[in-house]
């Protein structure tokens, strides 16, 4: 397996600790100045915001506020341990005390620095988390109405949510600084840890059964599967897709309307062979609401359909780019589109037609 190469991920301490150091704003323009002002991303922009979600560890505190654990969870691993596993006993102890979770809302803010040029992955990428951490529930709930056994009833044990002024504010809210990315580096590592895993892949040898003569033969993989290193990764052809169909022709740039949520693990939690999974799952950037194209009567309708939808977000042959992910357009409608254009019944410009019948060989998405 290829050594783990992240050099993709930008150093950034002094910048996290100004970000961290700036007040939480509406539209976070002061963010944006606190970015644009560190060397290499003075033309950072905010591209995506995405509110809704919940930072997965809760902390635990007492009712004047002071901290005990960063994680819940691990905490009553810990305080269940001190009484021998007895969970009766640390319910027992604990649950006088009166302390509370909390709940961390957050928003995740996505900014990028596109540096230009013909490659469609030279940008940098910028996480930052908005956190609002509230009041959230007791604990313990002082009577749970079932027996306390172990780990399991421990957190079923804890107390109703709260509610209204109940569910106070912990902290002023804050920002966080996740990670910074290259998503040229990114991509540049993710096509070397690919034809890695392409070259073991076309070796991996088999023995087939005749299932009439009971022979039997040795083949590789490449001879079993011929062509199926034709294409690149999925990622790579998100990025060169855009770049020779309509949409990069136009001089629209993938960064600015697609988030690249990037992921790099390594051993067999991950892969059933332990290999290294590195990839990414784009999230697009336009923020009103787009309906999913359906079934129409005709073929001139559909396209219709499609035509309106890459006028919305601004990009010559975005529909086929929603295709790739989301729910908004369905594989049917390119396989639908490429029918009628091999027909004659529409007109596509010839490199998006090439990009579709690429995908149609060989369909791929997120």
């Amino acid at each position: 397996m290829k050594t783990p190469n992240v050099t993709y991920r930008v150093p950034a301490d002094g910048l996290a600790e100004r970000i961290a150091g700036c007040v939480p704003k509406e539209k976070h323009h002061d963010l944006g100045k606190v970015i644009r002002a560190e060397h290499g991303l003075g033309a950072a922009k905010l591209v995506l915001t995405e509110a809704g979600s919940t930072r997965a560890r809760e902390r635990v505190i007492t009712a004047a506020g002071d901290h005990i654990a960063n994680d819940y969870e691990s905490w009553l691993h810990t305080e269940l341990a001190k009484d021998g596993g007895n969970a009766a006993e640390t319910i027992r102890r604990l649950a006088p005390l009166g302390y509370l979770l909390t709940a961390c809302q957050l928003t995740v803010l996505s900014f990028v620095h596109d540096r230009g040029g013909a490659h469609q992955d030279n940008f940098v990428q910028l996480t930052v988390w908005q956190e609002d951490e509230f009041l959230d529930r007791p604990a313990f709930d002082a009577k749970p109405w079932f027996s306390v056994r172990d780990h399991y009833d421990l957190q079923s044990a804890a107390g109703p949510h709260f509610s209204g002024e109940a569910r106070a504010r912990v902290r002023p809210s804050s920002y966080s600084l996740r990670e910074v990315i290259d998503m040229k580096l990114f991509m540049a590592e993710l096509d070397a840890v690919e034809a890695d895993q392409r070259a073991v892949a076309s070796r991996r040898r088999f023995e087939l059964t005749d299932g009439r003569t009971g022979e039997t033969e040795i083949k590789t993989y490449a001879e079993m599967s011929p062509g199926f290193d034709r294409y690149p990764s999925k990622e790579r052809r998100l990025f060169n897709d855009w770049t020779v169909s309509s949409a990069g022709r136009s001089g629209a740039r993938l960064c600015d309307h697609w988030v690249m949520k990037t992921w790099d693990r390594s051993g067999v939690k991950h892969n059933p062979h332990g290999d290294r999974s590195i990839g990414i799952t784009p999230s697009w950037t336009f923020s009103s609401k787009l309906a999913e194209i359906k079934s129409v009567k005709s073929v001139y309708a559909l396209l219709g359909k499609l035509e309106t939808l890459d006028r919305r977000v601004k990009v010559p042959f975005g529909w086929y780019f929603f295709m790739l992910h989301g729910n908004r357009v369905r594989d049917w409608v390119g396989s639908e589109i490429l029918t009628a254009a091999e027909s004659g019944l529409v007109v596509l410009p010839e490199h998006d037609y090439r990009v579709l019948k690429a995908w149609s060989e060989m369909p791929y998405g997120f």
